[in-house]
């Protein structure tokens, strides 16, 4: 494949480079499904598995994840039945062929047994948080990589590693500690940053001060600050908005129903590491909803952030599939050519729960990629068009100020892509806007000289 040749960095580590050739083993285009494949739902008998099916749906929708389950788990030593790894491949082919509804239960089923750390018929029998079921099915494929090949490899995919920066004001010390990888990136919706996730992002990689914090070479206690910076980046970014909290008034669990709506491109790149020149940019390819249900019992405000009561819900996702086409999954129910906007706004009392990113690169990707760099021009086009109109959300949902999402991330600048094509870095060629100014300017100066 054009453009995956090895290639050093300047003031690359060697685990940097370990982890952007892993990056680089695993195609992210869809192969080895039949073209007549189509997304499934799942059964929720009990009305309470739908963060299970929410979860699961969203990672079989991630080619590089259902490759890398094909391609590099092929540890023959694996005990039957009791290896997440092997269970979830078995799961994947399941869905993704023309097979029998009893065959995907028994995967679905053989999968909950071989979750160790995840009882579903026992202490997580209820109602529980998709993310959090997430992350510990992350944590158990991760803890049965067989060496650290493997791990560089799975790692390339899902973790995000930071490094948590200090600088002493008094005597300029600076400290750096690397804080490992992590699968999910989680965002403490505690404090409001704006309607859009990239402004909560922001916050996570923001600078912060350590009050009472000893400085080890000047052993000043003020002063010191710290910071996180991405050191590698994955290919593909799991983020989960941490809404569950108690209500300080009632004292029942709560939730943040704060709108944050995903940006379509979510570029990373300003929070990396001086030395990590990787590309840390994104597209949008899935988000997990949450809805309350039963209604809501009251609503109060904390900080300015609204706050429901009651732990009761529903989820359901929207992922882009192997056509590029956006689909919205409701455990059985399955809904076709959803609109981004409808991915990015569900309407109703639906809040975005878990946003699913894939990294844009340079190379020829999935179709899902090609997609999505084909699309913003007819989306801009699209939703500017509503918006001056003005139409509300699709889902009857407006946002806070009565403005509608633009259903993607307004460039910098604050110009919008031309509707012939769109300019590197999302931002409108400025040539042809300079050459007519200068053309009409010329052509004034010519009149006043042949009055003259």
């Amino acid at each position: 494949m054009v453009g995956l040749r090895p290639r050093t960095v300047k003031g690359e580590t060697q685990a940097q480079r370990d982890f952007r050739q892993g990056e680089r083993k695993i195609s992210n285009r869809w192969e080895g499904i039949p073209s007549t494949s189509r997304s499934r739902g799942f059964a929720n008998p009990n009305y309470v598995l739908c963060y299970r099916n929410s979860a699961l749906q969203a990672l079989l929708h991630i080619p590089k994840f259902v490759n890398w389950l094909e391609e590099q788990h092929t540890n023959t030593n694996c005990a039957p039945n009791a290896c997440v790894i092997c269970v979830f491949k078995d799961l994947a082919k399941e869905y993704w062929q023309p097979t029998t509804p009893a065959a995907l239960e028994a995967a679905l089923t053989a999968l909950g047994d071989a979750m160790t750390n995840w009882d579903i018929n026992g202490a997580q029998s209820g109602q529980q948080c998709s993310g959090e079921y997430l992350n510990i099915l992350f944590q158990e494929m991760k803890s049965l990589l067989q060496n650290q090949p493997e791990i560089d490899t799975f790692n390339a995919i899902f973790g995000i590693n930071a490094r948590e920066g200090k600088v002493c004001d008094n005597c300029k010390f600076k400290q750096e500690m690397d804080k490992g990888f992590d699968s999910v990136v989680r965002v403490n919706m505690a404090v409001p940053m704006g309607q859009f996730l990239s402004g909560h992002i922001s916050r996570v990689f923001a600078e912060e001060p350590l009050p009472g914090y000893k400085c080890p070479n000047c052993a000043n206690t003020t002063g010191t600050r710290k910071k996180d910076r991405i050191w590698e980046a994955p290919q593909n970014l799991t983020v989960h908005l941490e809404r569950a909290t108690w209500d300080p008034v009632t004292g029942l669990p709560a939730k943040y129903t704060d709108p944050v709506y995903p940006d379509k491109y979510l570029d990373l790149s300003s929070y990396t590491s001086v030395t990590q020149t990787v590309p840390a940019k994104y597209y949008l390819r899935g988000v997990i909803h949450h809805q309350h249900n039963p209604p809501l019992l009251q609503s109060t405000s904390q900080n300015g952030i609204q706050l429901a009561n009651g732990s009761e819900g529903h989820y359901k996702v929207d992922m882009m599939g192997p056509d590029g086409h956006w689909r919205e999954l409701e455990d059985t129910t399955i809904s076709n050519n959803v609109s981004f906007e409808k991915a990015q706004d569900a309407g109703g009392d639906w809040t975005p729960y878990i946003f699913f990113y894939e990294k844009i690169v340079d190379v020829t990707g999935s179709a899902a990629v090609q997609t999505a760099a084909a699309a913003p021009t007819a989306t801009t086009a699209t939703t500017t068009k509503k918006t001056t109109g003005g139409k509300k959300a699709t889902g009857g949902k407006k946002p806070t100020g009565g403005k509608k999402p633009t259903g993607e991330k307004k460039p910098k600048g604050g110009k919008k892509p031309t509707a012939g094509k769109k300019a590197p870095g999302g931002k409108k060629p400025k040539t042809p806007a300079k050459a007519t100014a200068a053309g009409t300017k010329v052509k004034k100066t010519t009149k006043k000289k042949t009055k003259k």
